[in-house]
């Protein structure tokens, strides 16, 4: 692993001290001389804290670094002070400002030992003053006194405080630093669970859980990638492919091929970039090499051959979902479908000749993506198939590409059903209801090869899926997207049954309005725009289209 040492975080380095009385000073000059930045470590107070006139001249002064000034202007202010707080406060900035002047001072040892009496002058005012207690801490800690340091940033963390999060991840890093990394890890959840998008503490959280625990390191990525952090993700992902003690490789590969999926680059660039360097580093080895050189060959865009990459689809199963995360082969698809897409949305602007290279090139990653594996097609890359050939008027194929992929959609969806597996369920209903859609093969509500059935049968899974989501307060919500409700209603029309389309067209509406979608939510309802509605029903449309007017 590429090793990001957590005294970096801390700010800078001493030689250690392996007692735990006092550290001598002189060591606090030699290391502060060799600095050149502030310690990130090292906090102040928040502008609302501060009250005005010579105490936020004095604070504009330390920011500014007129030092000799704000120390003025601070004992100025605290010969005038009465309450304890406040004189805390001020003793705590008279630190600051020596801890900050002895980055580019000849007289460091002074200003440190002044730094510290102040800081504990500011703690027997105050005994649960976070800032002064980091301070501290970080001062004891590069001086090498690290019992006394633990103890006090572990003062800090303990504290019902705003910054707790900001003190529970600097106690992490000290941690990190000494190499209990366990220790460290439940200091970095703390931080994380405290702001979920603390990217710095999440990544550290990761590193100390791959040291430990990699199985968490793997639920943790995982964590990012749901949350949209999707480079912090890839890039913890790939320090892990490095480490070639961390054990959960499969899981750590798949990460990067998912993020890989949702993230915005070039395919061809990518070839040349960091991340297929490092894929490159890994390709020899036993256990994930050729998982890794599918992901680069992949991008070369030539050899698109299912066979070509076993490793991936033989990796996961129809009976159950996995642990954590998706499956090997469901992530690598998400890579494979997000490349055909990028050829399909750039054939959408090229010029005719463009355009169809770029569509066959489309069609040859979904092609990939639907038969990865015999065992399970894949419904969402069929459908893109499907509407390719739509978009480009051969109906005639479609009839050709229905037989030879409905067989394998309707075993998979078998394979769903036997395991509850709802939001899988949907995909392959959608998948065959909107290929019956293209092919005007609108049947009802009990025939299965009929659009009506397919469509009516995604929204049942949806919502029951919607329901256990619910019970167990976890999840993603399963949103239909809006086409097949306007797919479900032309086939309700085209049967004689349109007053069927409005409950369904409602409900979905509601939930992209949930889901502050208000695009979505009036495209569903242009559904209902024409047509002969029942009062309660118009009444209805019209309160949620008054609601989209305001979002």
């Amino acid at each position: 692993m590429r090793s990001r040492s957590a005294s970096k975080h801390i700010g800078f380095r001493f030689a250690r001290h392996q007692g735990t009385a006092a550290p001598g000073w002189r060591a606090l000059c030699l290391a502060y001389l060799a600095m050149t930045t502030v310690p990130v470590a090292t906090t102040t107070l928040a502008a609302q804290e501060i009250p005005g006139g010579p105490e936020q001249e004095a604070v504009f002064a330390l920011r500014s670094g007129d030092f000799d000034r704000a120390r003025e202007l601070f004992r100025e202010v605290l010969n005038e002070a009465r309450q304890a707080e406040d004189s805390a406060r001020l003793y705590f900035y008279l630190g600051l400002a020596d801890q900050q002047e002895a980055l580019a001072s000849e007289s460091a040892e002074a200003l440190l030992e002044s730094a510290a009496r102040n800081y504990e002058r500011a703690l027997e005012l105050r005994r649960d003053f976070g800032a002064s207690l980091n301070n501290l801490a970080q001062l004891y800690s590069q001086a090498g006194a690290r019992d006394t340091a633990m103890e006090l940033y572990a003062r800090a963390a303990g504290l019902d405080d705003p910054r707790q999060a900001f003190y529970a991840t600097n106690y992490a890093n000290f941690l990190a630093d000494a190499g209990m990394w366990q220790e460290a890890s439940w200091y970095y959840a703390q931080a994380v669970e405290a702001q979920p998008e603390n990217q710095q503490a999440r990544q550290m959280l990761i590193v100390a859980y791959a040291r430990h625990d990699p199985r968490q390191a793997v639920r943790e990525l995982w964590d990012s990638v749901n949350r949209g952090m999707v480079n912090q993700a890839l890039e913890g992902a790939l320090e892990l492919l490095g480490d070639a003690d961390f054990d959960e490789k499969e899981q750590v590969l798949t990460i990067v091929a998912v993020t890989l999926g949702k993230s915005y680059y070039d395919p061809i660039a990518f070839l040349s970039g960091s991340a297929a360097e490092r894929l490159s580093d890994v390709v020899d080895r036993r256990d994930i090499g050729e998982g890794a050189a599918g992901i680069l060959r992949l991008h070369e865009g030539e050899d698109l051959d299912p066979g070509g990459y076993r490793w991936w689809g033989e990796r996961g199963l129809i009976t159950q979902d996995p642990e954590v995360g998706v499956w090997p082969r469901d992530g690598f698809r998400e890579l494979i479908r997000s490349l055909g897409d990028r050829y399909r949305k750039a054939g959408a602007t090229a010029p005719p000749s463009m355009r169809r290279l770029a569509l066959q090139q489309a069609e040859r990653y979904y092609t990939l993506s639907t038969l990865l594996s015999d065992e399970e097609p894949d419904p969402d890359a069929f459908l893109r198939i499907a509407d390719i050939a739509i978009e480009t008027g051969r109906i005639a194929e479609l009839e050709k590409l229905a037989e030879r992929y409905v067989p394998k959609l309707f075993y998979g969806k078998g394979e769903a059903y036997k395991r509850s597996q709802y939001r899988k369920i949907y995909r392959y209903h959608r998948a065959l209801g909107v290929i019956y859609s293209h092919l005007k093969r609108w049947g009802n509500s009990h025939t299965p090869t009929s659009a009506i059935f397919q469509f009516e049968h995604a929204l049942r899974a949806a919502q029951v899926h919607n329901s256990e989501l619910r019970h167990e307060e976890s999840g993603e919500l399963l949103i239909v997207e809006p086409r097949l409700i306007v797919l479900l209603g032309e086939a309700y029309d085209s049967t004689g049954q349109p007053d069927k389309i409005f409950d369904p067209a409602l409900e979905t509406a509601e939930m992209y309005i949930a889901a502050d979608d208000k695009d979505a939510a009036r495209a569903v309802l242009s559904v209902l725009e024409g047509r002969e509605l029942p009062a309660s029903v118009r009444r209805r449309s019209d309160a949620l289209r008054e609601l989209t007017l305001r979002m």
